[in-house]
């Protein structure tokens, strides 16, 4: 009697393969998604840092306003740091010399909400 090994996708754990083949196919689908590759354990980490739209994105799954992706704004994290409070959702951050990279404490500042910052503006562009 032939002795057949028992075919596991080491992604879900499923185990009914027929053949490697059917087992190699079924892995496809997982379109390269291995558990345990979040972070630093994933080949193209970088130290948790990355851009977006010009501004730096620091990698915080544990933080209670952090994205899906487990990032948040580095903007946002110092100005937190700098109040020793979280921010609230509508509060915002100006870059006061217009460089979205430049997170200084001394550039950052904070706007109780979207109007204010927008008034802020509006009263910049009158001068």
């Amino acid at each position: 009697m032939i002795e057949t090994e028992t075919l596991v996708c080491p992604y879900c754990g499923r185990a009914d393969f027929k053949n490697r083949k059917s087992l190699s196919n079924h892995a496809r689908y997982h379109k390269g998604f291995k558990p345990n590759c979040k972070g630093k354990n994933n080949n193209n980490w970088k130290g948790g840092k990355r851009k977006r739209d010009g501004y730096i994105l620091i990698y915080k799954p544990t933080h209670p306003f952090s994205m899906l992706s487990g990032y948040i704004y580095e903007h946002r994290l110092i100005m937190e740091q700098k109040l020793n409070r979280y921010l609230t959702k509508k509060e915002v951050i100006h870059h006061i010399d217009n460089n979205k990279e430049n997170n200084a404490p001394k550039n950052l500042q904070l706007f109780k909400n979207k109007v204010q910052h927008s008034r802020y503006h509006a009263y910049q562009f009158k001068k």
